[in-house]
């Protein structure tokens, strides 16, 4: 059985303090928007790393405006390797 986004980001947060639930949800929407700015036409939709953080910095400024770097370091993204850390993560639970 395939365990809930929630209930892996539960899991993971336990396991990876330094980053927060939310950390979480933002990648999970940010590589939404990723996919949309970058893969429009592919039927099977990949990003490259600079793909997706850059698609992530888009979205974060979208969101968050001027305060985007704060929001994203009260969430433990501070760096484009937590970008990839939270992905990781994720994938390491199946999502």
């Amino acid at each position: 059985m395939k365990q809930s986004f929630e209930h892996a980001v539960a899991i993971l947060v336990e396991r990876y303090p330094e980053y927060t639930e939310e950390a979480y949800e933002f990648m999970r929407t940010a590589l939404d928007s990723a996919v949309e700015r970058f893969c429009k036409n592919d039927k099977q939709p990949h990003l490259s790393a600079r793909e997706l953080y850059m698609g992530a910095c888009a979205y974060a400024l979208e969101e968050y405006g001027p305060l985007a770097a704060d929001v994203l370091s009260f969430w433990g993204l501070n760096t484009s390797g937590d970008f990839g850390n939270v992905v990781y993560n994720l994938i390491e639970v199946g999502i």
